[in-house]
This record gives structure tokens, C-alpha cells and sequence, in this order.
């Protein structure tokens, strides 16, 4: 169990493909039907479009959907495999794919910070683009650097050290490693293995890291 325990198993990515047709199937035939104009919106509409944009991130904290105004038309791109969705408005923050009638909504039509597609799964807006790495700063680096322990086992712990400029994880009961790629100081990857892990401090000042989608492991030394 131990040695499987860092192995995510991201079914919900790697084999969804094509996440909006493989996972919904009780769409209105007739309003896609209704839905396949290829319309353009005027550049007012588009205007109000552009809060819509940005990253938006699965439950599982490794897939992403982008949202972007092309050609005045707001469009939704798996990021896992670059598929498009071209989308219209059906509400003042509700739309749905043009041609399969997928429908999605986002919590405010003026400063969105979550979506939810399918009528059930519920992405949030993150500030980064999950496609861009960069060096970390050995600030940022002696910053993360340490022991940690898992809050729902306290026999499992990881510790943090730096590598050719690198942040890795060596777990300690097999001594695995894991080299760490950054996209922001506390936003970091691993893409083979498809584990996300995030740094912060909790309100009680507590650094922690925060391990695919619910593991958090505090800080101890």
C-alpha cells in the first residue's frame, strides 16, 4: 500500500479523451440540433466575454480546461489533448457547446472564480498557465525545503530537498524520489507521474504540502 501511495491514478484524464463526450450522455438532441449555428456575437458580447477567460482546474488538481474568446466566440480547450469546444450563451453566465449542447456555468458573470460543466463537476479558476514551468528562486526552494508528515498517517513522511536547482521528494519508506517541475513559487508538478503538489502555510501558520487532491502533509522540520 505504502509504495502505491504517490502512484494517482488519473482515470478521469487519461482515459476520458474527449471529457465532455465520453462523460455526458443525456444531452438534448434537439437543442443540438438548435445549437449548430455558427454565429458571431457583436463586439459588445465579446467584451463580456473576456472575464470568462483563463484556467480552470479538475477536482483532481492535474487536468485543466482553458476558456478563450476566439473570432468574438468563447471556446473551452482540454488541455490534456488540445480539443476545442465552441460555445454559446444560453445565460446571463450559463452556455453550451455549439454543436453537442454541453452546458457549463460559471459562479458570476463578472469575476468568475469556478465553472461547473455537465451540470456536476466543479473547476476552479487558478491565476497560472499549468503549460509554462519556471526556475524557482532558491528562496522559494529553501522555503520548501524539509520534513513532512502525512496528516491522515503520522508513519508516512516525505522529505524535501533541492537538486540541480529542482525541488524532489524522497519518500521515506522506499526512498523513492520524485523531481518536482515549478509553475509558480508554491504551484509545482510532476507530469510523468501526473502529481500535483502545492506549498502554503494554513491559517495557524502551519506550512504544509498539499499532495494530488486531498493528501496534505504538514511540516515538521
Amino acid at each position: 500500500m505504502k509504495t502505491a501511495l504517490l502512484m494517482y491514478s488519473l482515470l478521469a484524464t487519461t482515459s476520458m479523451g474527449n471529457f465532455f463526450a465520453s462523460d455526458y450522455s443525456g444531452r438534448n438532441n434537439d437543442c443540438a440540433e438548435n445549437a449548430q449555428k455558427n454565429y458571431l456575437l457583436t463586439q459588445e458580447d465579446t467584451l463580456n466575454l473576456k472575464p470568462f477567460e483563463g484556467y480552470y482546474r479538475f477536482p483532481n488538481r492535474v487536468a485543466y480546461i482553458q476558456f478563450l474568446v476566439k473570432d468574438g466566440v468563447l471556446e473551452a480547450r482540454q488541455l490534456w489533448d488540445g480539443r476545442h469546444y465552441r460555445l454559446q450563451s444560453t445565460g446571463t453566465s450559463r452556455f453550451q457547446s455549439i454543436e453537442e449542447a454541453y452546458p457549463l456555468e460559471f459562479n458570476s458573470p463578472t469575476n468568475p472564480s469556478q465553472v461547473k460543466i455537465l451540470n456536476r463537476v466543479v473547476l476552479s479558476k487558478v491565476d497560472f498557465n499549468p503549460l509554462e514551468r519556471q526556475t524557482p528562486s532558491q528562496e522559494v526552494l529553501k522555503r520548501a525545503m524539509g520534513k513532512y508528515r502525512l496528516t491522515r498517517a503520522n508513519d508516512m513522511l516525505i522529505t524535501v530537498f533541492t537538486k540541480d536547482g529542482k525541488l524532489v521528494l524522497r519518500q521515506k519508506w522506499d526512498n523513492k524520489e520524485v523531481i518536482l517541475e515549478s509553475m509558480t513559487d508554491t504551484e509545482f508538478i510532476n507530469q510523468d507521474l501526473l502529481m500535483p503538489v502545492s506549498f502554503g502555510t494554513s491559517e495557524n501558520g502551519q506550512p504544509y504540502m498539499h499532495c494530488f487532491e486531498n493528501d496534505i502533509w504538514e511540516k515538521v522540520e
